[in-house]
């Protein structure tokens, strides 16, 4: 008997049977109706859409997706006791960064800024792909449309005192392994301030 009959047999088989496993290794089939619990062994590659209708289970336990899937989550933390020193008036510095490979991520930040008698008018927290430079509020270089909070004062002093700035989330789509970087910029008349916060990327897809 000839393979393709064999296939054809196969395939109406499975078609016929609604309340059986079904498991199917290394042939490929261009229309598939599957009735019933399915079991792919491999890697599968649809070409076409593909629809769920009963939606797509996601993980029951407290693990985390593989590199590179679906889900897949990246968190770089700067801890309150490990805080970095800001920089001049005006002047962008790295809170820290992430690197992420290829894919569509979404992107959000915590930027906590500790002031030492700082007399300010603006503080910032962004997202960028070079290092010490805050994108624009449009976007650009893969970043979402608002990679950028900003907050606009009168003149006030920050004694001491911690501001949290939260940059939400935002779509950062790569073509290849990029750093993004989380960044503060601050305009001020006098003292000084240090910085902490987080980078979260989670994949999308």
């Amino acid at each position: 008997m000839k393979i393709s009959k064999i296939l054809s047999l196969l395939v109406a088989t499975l078609l016929s049977t609604s309340a059986l496993a079904q498991t199917i290794h290394g042939n490929s089939f261009p229309y598939w109706d599957v009735r019933g619990a399915l079991t792919v062994g491999g890697t599968s590659t649809f070409t076409g859409a593909v629809a769920f209708t009963g939606g797509i289970t996601g993980t029951t336990t407290n693990d985390a997706a593989a590199a590179g899937k679906v889900g897949e989550l990246l968190t770089t933390t700067v801890a309150a006791g490990s805080a970095v020193s800001g920089a001049a008036t005006t002047v962008s510095k790295d809170v820290t960064s992430v690197s992420l490979t290829a894919g569509d991520w979404d992107v959000s930040g915590s930027c906590d800024i500790l002031g030492s008698t700082l007399i300010g008018t603006v503080l910032s927290c962004g997202l960028g792909t070079t290092t010490n430079t805050q994108a624009t509020q449009a976007g650009g270089s893969g970043i979402g449309t608002d990679p950028l909070t900003i907050l606009t004062l009168a003149s006030q002093t920050f004694p001491n005192s911690v501001n949290t700035l939260r940059v939400t989330s935002t779509r950062v789509t790569l073509a290849a392994t990029t750093t993004i970087y989380l960044v503060v910029n601050n305009t001020f008349s006098s003292g000084s301030y240090s910085m902490y916060g987080t980078i979260r990327a989670r994949r999308i897809r």
